[in-house]
């Protein structure tokens, strides 16, 4: 919704021996709501609002954003990825955190 596209997705419980209690948390969550747990779900049923915000961060490298790099002294870079419906922006954002030593090397 944040950048005027489409999605369709689907509940998968898995087939382990958690499947079932998988199943019951989501029955309890969605209860209410019309959502049918065993049906294909658009993007109206997942988010109701125009007032969407999209974030990912990577953490190995991918089409869209970078994975996590360490670097000398324990620097650690992330790279973020940021769509607002309400602005209709995107933002890509990296940020480095100091390591132990307290100097950022790169």
């Amino acid at each position: 919704k944040a950048i005027g596209g489409f999605f369709q997705g689907r509940f998968a419980f898995g087939e382990d021996e958690k499947a079932a209690d998988k199943r019951r948390r989501a029955e309890e969550m969605v209860a209410g709501t019309g959502i049918d747990l065993d049906g294909v779900l658009e993007m109206d049923a997942l988010v109701s609002s125009d007032e969407a915000v999209f974030i990912a961060c990577g953490v190995t490298d991918g089409e869209m954003v970078e994975g996590v790099r360490t670097y000398e002294g324990g620097s650690v870079s992330t790279h973020s990825i940021v769509m607002n419906s309400a602005d209709k922006t995107v933002r890509f954002v990296k940020n480095i955190r100091r390591g132990e030593s307290g100097v950022i090397r790169f």
